[in-house]
């Protein structure tokens, strides 16, 4: 009852849970870390660590974020996962945080797009973005793609999580990965899928960024369309894009390098 009137009837942001704040003295720059769908802040930890051993960043406050309804945050039927509620809960938190330095924002799958749509709306705010693995799906994908993936596999393991081989197989993955089987049968997958994932308005807004975007995707990865991934950078001269030899959905390996060498260059547009 309290969400409901505080969320609801007075239409107050829900703050993102704050799992890593490493504050410095005199910041240049603030680095935010959001994670995919049925992840956690875990999807970007080893990633953190390393970046906050490395000398590089030493004037880098770093912040990893739980999203509403994942992770550590709080799961809530007062929340609709959308972008629009996920904006004002990620400019709430910002400011929540007193954040003073320029923003570079890094999301890793569901995350990329969560921070293209905040960068879109709040292009002041944002320095640069950095993309791992993210699942851009041209509109015309979306219409025709009732047996690819995202469907066929994320969408049963959330319809069907009675069935023994579908939960089997989540239990396997969440093993190997940071997804979070329990997540799954969730109004939050569920909304996040429909409305964000699978929002045909994704590629429009990527099409359009125009500060410095930064994407690292692996070959193997099943969730991405590498030939959509080239063919935004191709139309827009703000993207740089670069492939991994190797390397599935999570960030690990050869993928992780990249992504802390994009980190880099994103920092020194300060």
């Amino acid at each position: 009852m309290f969400d409901f009137i505080l969320h609801r009837v007075f239409n107050y942001p829900f703050t993102m849970r704050i799992r890593y704040d490493r504050p410095v003295k005199n910041a240049g720059i603030t680095i935010v870390f959001l994670h995919g769908i049925a992840s956690s802040y875990a999807a970007w930890r080893k990633t953190v660590n390393e970046i906050a051993k490395n000398p590089d960043f030493a004037s880098a406050r770093l912040i990893g974020l739980d999203l509403i309804g994942f992770g550590k945050n709080k799961k809530t039927n007062c929340f609709c996962h959308d972008y629009e509620n996920y904006e004002k809960s990620l400019s709430h938190t910002i400011k929540k945080l007193r954040i003073k330095t320029p923003l570079v924002l890094a999301g890793h799958s569901m995350g990329c797009l969560i921070s293209a749509d905040y960068t879109a709306k709040h292009p002041e705010n944002i320095q640069a973005l950095v993309m791992v693995s993210p699942p851009f799906l041209k509109p015309q994908d979306i219409r025709t793609m009732p047996d690819k993936f995202y469907r066929k596999s994320f969408t049963k393991m959330k319809d069907r999580p009675e069935n023994l081989f579908i939960t089997t197989i989540s239990g396997f993955l969440s093993k190997i990965s940071t997804l979070d089987s329990k997540s799954i049968p969730t109004l939050a997958f569920k909304e996040c899928m429909e409305n964000i994932i699978l929002n045909e308005e994704n590629w429009h807004t990527v099409s359009k960024l125009n500060i410095p975007t930064y994407i690292i995707h692996g070959r193997l990865d099943p969730l991405v369309s590498g030939s959509n991934l080239k063919n935004l950078a191709a139309k827009n001269e703000h993207i740089q894009l670069t492939k991994t030899a190797i390397g599935v959905h999570d960030i690990t390996g050869i993928k992780r390098r990249r992504v802390i060498s994009a980190l880099q260059h994103a920092i020194l547009k300060t």
